[in-house]
C-alpha cells in the first residue's frame, strides 16, 4: 500500500516519515569485554490535518497499515487546531553525514580497539577499572508529503566513550572522555591520551582547607550555564508557551 496516497484521500494534508537503522555496540566493563551486539530497527510516523486539526501516530517494527491510518485519524479528532501548510520541495545544500567505508569495518576491529584502550590505560595505573563502549550506527530515513516534498537521507556515526574509575583509600577518581564522528578513525587515541594525563595528575593527592573557594568551570562544564537559554529558545517550549521568551518574539532580550 502507498501510505501517502491512502492518507491523501482521507485528510487535507499528510506526511509520511520512515526510518531504518542498524547499530553495532561493543562494550567493556571492569577491564573485561562484556558484550557485542547488533540491532536493527525500523519505524514509521504519520502526520496529517483533518478538519483543521493535527493528528499524529507512530509505530516501530512490522505495522498493519490500515490500523496505523485509523490511529492517525482518531488522533486528529483530539488534535490542536493549527493553521499550517506542509512544505513543498525546496532546494537545500547537501550536507555530508554518511561514510560508506564505516559499514565495512569488521566487528573484530571494534573488539581490538576496546582491548587496546584497556591495556593502554592499565599500563598507566594497574588498579584502574576501565569501561569502554564503541558504537557504529547507519541510518536511512525518508520523508514524503502531500505538498510534493520528497527527501531521503543516509547517515553514519562512530563513537567511542571511555570511563576510568580508581579507588585508593579514601581517594576516588572518576574520569570520562569520548569522541564521535561520521567516519571510522583513530581519534579515540586522543581521548585515551587525555585520560592518561588525568591519571598522571591524579597520582598526587592534593589537600584542601575549608572555606570560601573560587569555582572554575571547564569549557564542557560551562555548557551547564547555557541550559536555561537552550530551553528558552526551544521551538516546542515557545509554541506551548512554557518558555519565558514565548511573548518576546521580535524583541531584544
Amino acid at each position: 500500500m502507498d501510505m501517502l496516497a491512502a492518507l491523501q484521500s482521507k485528510t487535507e494534508q499528510a506526511e509520511v516519515f520512515t526510518i531504518e537503522s542498524e547499530s553495532t555496540v561493543v562494550s567493556f566493563e571492569a577491564n573485561e569485554m562484556k558484550s557485542a551486539t547488533t540491532e536493527e530497527t525500523q519505524g514509521i510516523a504519520l502526520r496529517a490535518t483533518v478538519g483543521g486539526r493535527l493528528g499524529f501516530t507512530a509505530a516501530s517494527g512490522i505495522v498493519v497499515e490500515d490500523e496505523l491510518i485509523d490511529n492517525l485519524l482518531a488522533s486528529a479528532q483530539f488534535g490542536d487546531e493549527i493553521d499550517i501548510a506542509f512544505p513543498k520541495m525546496q532546494p537545500a545544500p547537501q550536507v555530508e553525514v554518511y561514510d560508506p567505508e564505516l559499514e565495512n569495518v569488521p566487528l573484530d576491529r571494534f573488539v581490538e580497539i576496546g582491548r587496546e584502550i584497556v591495556a593502554t590505560l592499565r599500563d598507566v595505573d594497574e588498579n584502574a577499572q576501565i569501561s569502554v563502549e564503541i558504537e557504529r550506527t547507519v541510518a536511512r530515513s525518508a520523508l514524503r508529503n502531500s505538498a510534493g516534498a520528497k527527501v531521503t537521507d543516509k547517515g553514519s556515526s562512530f563513537s567511542v566513550s571511555v570511563s576510568v574509575e580508581r579507588v585508593r583509600g579514601d581517594d576516588v577518581l572518576i574520569a570520562y572522555d569520548a569522541v564521535d564522528g561520521i567516519s571510522f578513525s583513530d581519534e579515540y587515541r586522543q581521548a585515551v591520551e587525555r585520560l592518561i594525563s588525568k591519571l598522571e595528575r591524579a597520582k598526587r593527592a592534593a589537600t584542601l582547607q575549608s572555606g570560601h573557594l573560587p569555582v572554575l568551570f571547564s569549557p564542557t562544564g560551562a555548557m551547564l550555564l547555557g541550559v536555561p537559554i537552550l530551553l528558552g529558545i526551544n521551538g516546542e517550549n515557545v509554541l506551548r508557551g512554557t518558555s519565558p521568551l514565548s511573548e518576546r518574539q521580535g524583541q531584544q532580550v
